[in-house]
C-alpha cells in the first residue's frame, strides 16, 4: 500500500472492518481497506509529523500523537478532529494506548514522561 510521502510511524487495525489506519512523518493520518484502497481523504494531523496512533475499542475514535507534543482525538467516521489538541508533553509523542476499559489514554514522549489522559475531557488524569 502506497500513499504516504514519508516514514510511517504507526499503524492500527479497525477491528470491525479490518481496515488499517496509518500515521506518517508527512503529517497525515490515513485509512486503508485491506485491498489497499484509501478510505476517504487523508487527515492533516496539524502538528507536523504524526508519530503514533491508537484506535478506541469500539472503532469510533482514534487518538494521535505528534512531534509538537500534542495529542489529538479524531472521529473515524467523519475524519474530523474532536475538540482542541491536548497539551502536556514537551517533545514528540512516540506511543499511545487506550486502557482496557477505554476510560484512559496513556501517552509516552521523547521528553521522558508517560502521561494519563481522560478522553472525554482531554485533561491529564495524573501529573
Amino acid at each position: 500500500i502506497k500513499g504516504h510521502s514519508k516514514c510511517i510511524g504507526s499503524l492500527a487495525y479497525l477491528k470491525a472492518s479490518c481496515n488499517v489506519m496509518s500515521a506518517s512523518d508527512d503529517g497525515l493520518i490515513r485509512q486503508w481497506k485491506i485491498d489497499g484502497e484509501p478510505v476517504g481523504k487523508s487527515w492533516d494531523g496539524g502538528g507536523g509529523a504524526v508519530q503514533s496512533i491508537a484506535v478506541h475499542l469500539d472503532d469510533t475514535t482514534v487518538v494521535s500523537g505528534s512531534v509538537d507534543g500534542r495529542l489529538r482525538l479524531w472521529n473515524i467516521k467523519e475524519g474530523s478532529m474532536i475538540g482542541d489538541p491536548w497539551e502536556g508533553h514537551d517533545a514528540a509523542v512516540r506511543c499511545l494506548d487506550w486502557s482496557p476499559n477505554a476510560l484512559e489514554i496513556a501517552s509516552g514522549s521523547q521528553d521522558g514522561t508517560i502521561r494519563r489522559w481522560n478522553p472525554d475531557t482531554g485533561r491529564q488524569i495524573a501529573p
